[in-house]
């Protein structure tokens, strides 16, 4: 099944292509049709393909092996935390699984697609989010968009605490999470095994919205933790974190 993603046409290869499991360890199985299944088949720009903002702008990014060939919209609005929703949401629709996919706001409050599809629109009364009738009913790729777009313009990196639950062993499709303001989101493309320990593939959105990037392998410490090049602290085991529902 293809995904729903805005890719274009120049992709020359996949993660699982470009990003080959670190000498002397095995890629963990992942059940098809699995979220990480899908992370490893996304298709990547081709090598050397700068960094771009939201607004068009080259960003330095000494960091990225690669960029993941899916658009970062307009706005300012797909940054770390949103990526990983954006990502983990394309996923669903390519299984045609979104009847239930709602994410959460920082305030708790919930944002359904089934609302946004039945032509519902959120606003802010009083810090929490109320819902009009403002469109026409609609299920069409763009709407998906719009609504994504109104999901990233709530939501953050402390709200996907209520998104996503706790987990020890982690596995294509995880996230590490250091929640705050500012607080950044690590996304796991893909798990490797061997005698020194996993390897995990990371992908990382940024701030401002900007291209989403392959970052490479990195060995997990001997606490847990992780650490990489974009972001100055390690990310601990207890950031650990995984979308309900995730397979």
């Amino acid at each position: 099944m293809v995904p729903l993603l805005v890719f274009a046409l120049c992709a020359t290869d996949t993660v699982v292509e470009r990003f080959s499991a670190p000498v002397g360890t095995t890629r963990v199985d992942v059940g098809g049709g699995s979220f990480g299944a899908w992370l490893r088949a996304l298709p990547l720009l081709p090598a050397g393909t700068p960094v771009t903002a939201f607004d068009g702008r080259v960003i330095e990014a000494p960091w990225a092996r690669a960029v993941v060939d899916i658009d970062v919209g307009t706005t300012d609005l797909q940054q770390c935390a949103d990526s990983a929703i954006r990502l983990y949401a394309e996923h669903r629709r390519a299984r045609h699984d979104v009847d239930g996919l709602s994410f959460h706001a920082t305030s708790g409050d919930a944002l359904p697609w089934k609302r946004f599809a039945a032509g519902e629109r959120p606003h802010a009364v009083k810090n929490r989010i109320q819902w009009q009738q403002k469109a026409a009913p609609s299920s069409s790729p763009a709407t998906f968009r719009a609504w994504l777009d109104t999901v990233f313009l709530w939501a953050g990196s402390r709200s996907l605490a209520l998104d996503t639950i706790a987990v020890d062993v982690v596995e294509p499709g995880d996230l590490l999470v250091v929640g705050g303001s500012p607080g950044h989101v690590l996304v796991v493309l893909d798990v490797a095994n061997g005698a020194g320990g996993p390897q995990w593939l990371i992908g990382q959105g940024y701030m401002p919205a900007q291209s989403f990037q392959v970052l490479g392998w990195f060995a997990v410490d001997d606490d847990g933790s992780l650490s990489v090049p974009s972001w100055p602290q390690p990310f601990s085991k207890e950031g650990r974190r995984r979308f309900v529902g995730a397979r």
